[in-house]
């Protein structure tokens, strides 16, 4: 699958890069553990990528696939829910402030890198097998529904495992933003601008990964020699391909 090792370095690079900030504040602060929100939600974000990559690793059985899809999908929203934790600021004013304000905002980029490269690896693998359109479309499915996620678990305070505990609840609460949503405009108006902000984030993300060397329409192209015909070799002529190769 290509591109699976880059983005998993991408990954790790910037979670350790949200570590040593972290790490900083502690040590700035005092030894004061705070924040440690920001913790469990890391985790939380990095598990639609984990489950991303394992499902386009290598070929699964088709209820293999169904588990990590669902899985993916269930847990995506977690991945941008981390630009939310900004509410937690402390008041304007002093040192601690502005580094907090770095140190959240990092970790809410952070998130939304881990949601985009998600999106991406089940995006290539969606359009390799139905072809661009198809892949466009279940991107353009995904990322609405990945605002209504976030709206919930901020405003509702909905877990991702309540979808199992409480299933009927949480798509109450969904119906009724669509039902009415001039009842809910504070969490709609959150679903919606989260779902403008993930689309962004996603094509900023795909730009900057299609245009690589050895990606898409943008490949580099790798020249293999003619074999030779009827006994002689042939001189410079040689045949250019796009390179589809898994990376």
């Amino acid at each position: 699958m290509r591109h699976v090792d880059l983005i998993t370095r991408l990954a790790v690079a910037a979670i350790a890069g949200g570590a040593v900030l972290y790490v900083l504040r502690f040590v700035a602060t005092g030894g004061e553990i705070g924040h440690r929100f920001l913790v469990l939600n890391t985790v939380l974000a990095a598990i639609p990528l984990v489950a991303a990559v394992a499902l386009v690793k290598k070929r699964r059985r088709r209820l293999e696939a169904i588990v990590l899809g669902l899985v993916w999908l269930a847990f995506l929203p977690n991945a941008p829910y981390l630009v939310t934790d900004l509410k937690h600021l402390p008041e304007p004013g002093g040192a601690i402030y502005w580094f907090d304000l770095v140190l959240i905002s990092t970790f809410g980029m952070i998130g939304l890198l881990l949601g985009s490269a998600s999106i991406y690896l089940v995006h290539d693998a969606a359009r390799g097998r139905g072809g661009i359109g198809r892949g466009w479309l279940l991107v353009a499915a995904i990322i609405p529904l990945v605002g209504i996620g976030v709206s919930l678990g901020r405003f509702a305070r909905w877990h991702t495992w309540d979808l199992l505990l409480a299933p009927q609840l949480i798509l109450g609460d969904v119906l009724g933003g669509v039902i009415d949503p001039l009842g809910h405009q504070k969490e709609v108006a959150v679903a919606i601008a989260m779902a403008w902000l993930v689309a962004g984030a996603y094509l900023v993300f795909f730009a900057l990964i299609e245009a690589r060397p050895g990606s898409g329409a943008a490949g580099a192209i790798h020249r293999h020699p003619e074999p030779p015909t009827h006994g002689r070799e042939v001189g410079s002529s040689q045949w250019s391909s796009h390179d589809d190769s898994g990376r």
